[in-house]
């Protein structure tokens, strides 16, 4: 009886060995993962695809390829917001790997294509957005206007980006991006609202609740 009890105990141990090994087993590495995730992309399983690619970024965060994979996945989907996340942080992690498929291009472009979508959105709600409180210490900087001599047009950016800067060191201060404004502006200048260009600066910095404005412009003397 005693030794009855004694091989049970040892099967019963083994069996719960045996129990805890398949999930160790069952983990691969990277690359083999990465292989079955591209098969996957190929045959057009996008669900598969992505699944295994989401694993294989939470097991090896410096996978860049994963996240080329998952943005031209997202991409393939028309879900450009999640298109550009993956994309951007691609390019972080692998700016050469990542200009030689063209990658910065169509980021660029895809980058233009949501913020225009999400400039639509803030005109649709404009009247919603005007009644809403702005942000605190939120700053929209304009580009300088030149009222001299043309050639001397080329410094207004200059300009600008001294005072960008300068806000920037101010502890609490968000100063709003420049190419952002600049998109904004473009897309109210389409809208034919037949604003002034001071009014659809001022409308601008309203849309992105900006609690300040700043513009103006120079003007060089000569001798």
């Amino acid at each position: 009886m005693y030794r009855t009890i004694g091989r049970m105990g040892c099967t019963f141990g083994f069996l719960a060995f045996l129990l805890t090994m398949p999930a160790v087993w069952a983990e691969e590495g990277e690359e083999a993962l990465m292989k079955k995730a591209v098969a996957a992309y190929q045959s057009k399983d996008y669900k598969k695809s992505k699944s295994m690619l989401e694993e294989i970024i939470q097991r090896f965060p410096d996978s860049s390829e994963a996240y080329y994979f998952l943005g031209d996945l997202h991409l393939q989907e028309k879900q450009i917001s999640q298109a550009v996340h993956y994309w951007r942080q691609y390019v972080k992690m692998d700016f050469a790997g990542a200009a030689a498929q063209g990658v910065p291009k169509k980021l660029t472009l895809l980058e233009d294509e949501v913020r225009k979508d999400e400039f639509q959105k803030l005109l649709e709600n404009e009247d919603k957005i005007s009644k809403s409180p702005p942000e605190p210490n939120t700053v929209a900087v304009f580009p300088m206007s030149n009222s001299g001599d043309d050639k001397y047009s080329v410094l207004g950016k200059g300009l600008t980006a001294l005072i960008i800067a300068d806000l920037a060191k101010i502890p609490g201060i968000k100063v709003l991006e420049r190419q952002h404004l600049s998109k904004l502006m473009e897309e109210i200048q389409l809208s034919k609202t037949g604003l002034v260009e001071k009014d659809s600066k001022v409308r601008a910095s309203r849309l992105l609740k900006a609690e300040r404005l700043v513009m103006g412009d120079f003007t060089v003397r000569e001798k």
